[in-house]
């Protein structure tokens, strides 16, 4: 999810009074011009980044 759309879908969990987290699945460098790049995280990170998250907050759903 680009950071824009990825900023407001948390709004919207503040709004409706839950929390929101998130986990990086890729890193873009891009300019208003376009992407010039894209770094993907190896899978064991990402997995790393969702287990931290789990293991810290009581999750009732999953967005993707």
């Amino acid at each position: 999810m680009p950071a824009k759309p990825a900023r407001q879908a948390l709004k919207t969990f503040s709004a409706l009074g839950v929390y929101g987290a998130s986990v990086v699945t890729a890193l873009t460098a891009q300019s208003t011009r376009g992407v010039q790049a894209i770094h993907a995280p190896p899978p064991e990170f990402v997995r790393a980044q969702m287990r931290s998250v789990l293991d810290d907050l009581s999750v009732g759903a999953i967005k993707t």
